[in-house]
This record gives structure tokens, sequence and C-alpha cells, in this order.
């Protein structure tokens, strides 16, 4: 293992990593398993994902200051950390899923740029794909509104459904169709004095090292070109460059953020899901956690003293809710039923609720 890494010049870990995601191949030999690599193939499989899998010491550096940002909104608030892990929303049913996507979106361009790259000549065609890769990762809504959320509730503010809904543009003379914010406009006037407000700044400067939104809108508007070692862009009226060595930072910076942001994602499901699963509320209410055979987070569950029950649950394949809404602000809250029937009891399926954790 520790000659594969510095074969490739990363850690050990990164090695493993790679392995586990199906990055790269090994055999194992002998009584104790030992991993085994062809030089030539992990070579090769190594310079095709570097350029996807971003510099460790970047990846490495946003799973740090991600994983303290979360575990500092859980502290703040459980719950509300709990609604923006899970990314509550309203119910859908058979792939809409946003999340699922995202991933298998990755999955396939990563591809693509693998073969591109053993292509000849394939110089400009490598930062096409990854162009297209860096342009569709900054539009991605998901890490977005989580970032913000999760800000939100360090902030000692709620979850919201929509954290830029005061930015949308409404289209004129349609009533029920608004024109989204761009992505500058998240970062300028909601995640900007979002982070001011939950001292977290860092957040912010983070983000500046990889978002360049002068690249992102030349790109998309095919108003760029790629030379041998610049990438042109027209900068309103006037034409200018950068070497392709920032462009390099700039997409591996970004590539490693991203990945950085959904390992962490995954992580804090886990870490929900080590949480005890029953919770009593001070209202009688008592809230469960929905855990997965993989002892992730998936949803929840609020129990009434009428037996009422509210739920929210994430799954591939489905979005669930049921007597949830979300108030005019975008925060959540639930239909209690008839509240005549409520008891000044803890009750789970008309039972008394017995915590075994005795709280």
């Amino acid at each position: 293992m520790s000659q594969a890494s510095k074969l490739v010049g990363v850690h050990p870990n990164t090695i493993r990593r790679w392995e586990k995601q199906g990055k790269i191949k090994s055999t194992r030999v002998g009584v104790r398993k030992d991993r085994r690599f062809d030089k030539n193939t992990l070579l090769q499989q190594a310079l095709n994902i570097k350029v996807v899998d971003g510099k460790e010491e970047s990846y490495q550096e946003y799973v740090t200051y991600l994983k303290k940002l979360i575990k500092k909104a859980i502290k703040k608030n459980p719950v509300q950390s709990l609604y923006t892990i899970l990314h509550v929303t309203g119910m859908h049913y058979g792939h809409w899923d946003p999340t699922e996507e995202l991933n298998d979106f990755f999955a396939d361009f990563s591809e693509l740029l693998k073969e591109a790259s053993q292509k000849p000549d394939s110089h400009k065609r490598e930062y096409r794909i990854a162009l297209v890769m860096y342009c569709h990762a900054l539009e991605m809504a998901l890490p977005w509104d989580t970032l913000a959320n999760t800000l939100r509730v360090v902030a000692g503010k709620e979850y919201v459904v929509n954290p830029y809904f005061r930015l949308a543009r409404r289209k004129k003379g349609i009533i029920f169709d608004s024109i989204p914010p761009s992505v500058k406009v998240k970062i300028r006037d909601v995640l900007t004095p979002l982070a001011r407000e939950a001292g977290e700044e860092a957040l912010t400067k983070h983000i500046d090292k990889f978002f360049n939104d002068k690249i992102r809108n030349a790109f998309y508007h095919s108003d760029y070109c790629i030379t041998n070692d610049e990438f042109r862009y027209k900068d309103g009226v006037i034409w200018t460059s950068i070497p392709l060595e920032k462009l390099d930072s700039l997409i591996t910076r970004c590539f490693a953020f991203y990945e950085a942001f959904f390992y962490i994602l995954n992580w804090s499901k886990l870490f929900m899901g080590a949480v005890k699963t029953y919770h009593k509320w001070p209202n009688y209410e008592v809230f469960e956690v929905l855990k997965n055979n993989k002892k992730e987070a998936y949803g929840f569950q609020v129990h009434f003293s009428n037996g009422q029950v509210a739920k929210f649950s994430r799954e591939p394949e489905k979005v669930e809710t049921m007597n949830l809404h979300f108030e005019k602000d975008g925060s959540i809250n639930f239909f209690a039923g008839n509240l005549d029937k409520l008891r000044k009891a803890w009750m789970i399926d008309g039972k008394p609720f017995k915590d075994p954790f005795g709280s």
C-alpha cells in the first residue's frame, strides 16, 4: 500500500478510498490477503482520476471544515439539522430525487473524462468535458440549499424548504412561475450574510477558491477559446485569459469540494443514525429517527398523544411525507389532528411510550 501511494503521489488512505469506490483495482495475495497493484495499470488509473478526485490536500481541507460545520449545527439544534441533512421537501415517487441523479451524473462524466484522456490529441477535449462537469456542479441546488440551511441552524434559525425563495424573480404576466436566482446571487445575497451571522466566514473563503462565475458564464455561452496554455474568454466586452494551470486549480478544487460535500452528507446520515431512536418533546410528542439497515438516518416520525403521526422519509425510490406542511416562511410544521384528543402523556400507537433509556 505504501509503495503504491508513493508511486502515484497520494496518501495511503487515498489509495484505500479509491479502491473502495471502485476507481482502482488490486489483487489479493497470501494468507493475509495483502493488496497488490500492477504498476502500469495503477499509474494509468491514477492519472485518469486525479482530475476528478481532486488534490488530496484540498479534499481533506474541505472534509475537515464541512464536518466541523455540520457538527456545530447538530450541537446547536439536532432536529433542525436532521431536516437539513435529509433535505426535507414535498412527496415524490419514482426517481424524482435529484440527490440520486447527482451521483449518477458524476459517475457518467467521470467515465467520459477517462475515455477522453486515453485518446490521442485529447488535451482540449478533456478540458471541455471537465468544464461541463465544473459548470454543472456549480449549478446543483442541493449543496447550496444544504449549506444555507446549515448556516441558518448555526445562526439559531429554523430550516426552510427554499432558503433562496425571496431572490426568485416572478415572470411578467405569469402568476405561478418565477426565475430562480443565479449561484452568484445565492452566494452574494444569502450565503455570505448567513456565514457572517453564523461566524463562519471561512465557508465563503473556501468557496472563493473554486467558484468563478466569469468562467462559468463564458463556457455556458460558448464565449471562450482554449489554446495549448490558456483559457481565453470575454469579460464583459473585453477579451481576457487565465493560464490553464489556474483553470486546473479551479476545476480540481471544485471537484474536491463536491466530493467532500457528498461524503459529509453521507457521514451526517450515519452520525444522526447513531443517536438514540426516540426523543420526548415538551408538549408530549415523541420524535422518532427512522434508520435503515445501514444504520443511516433516512427520515423521522412525530407521534402525537392522540394517535396522529407526522412523517418524512427520503429513499432512492421515493420521498414520502405525511401530515407535514410548510409555513409561509418555508419552515416545517405538522398536522396534529384532533387537538381535543391530545393528552398529557407520551404515546406511540395509542400506547404509553416507555423510553428504554429512561429519559
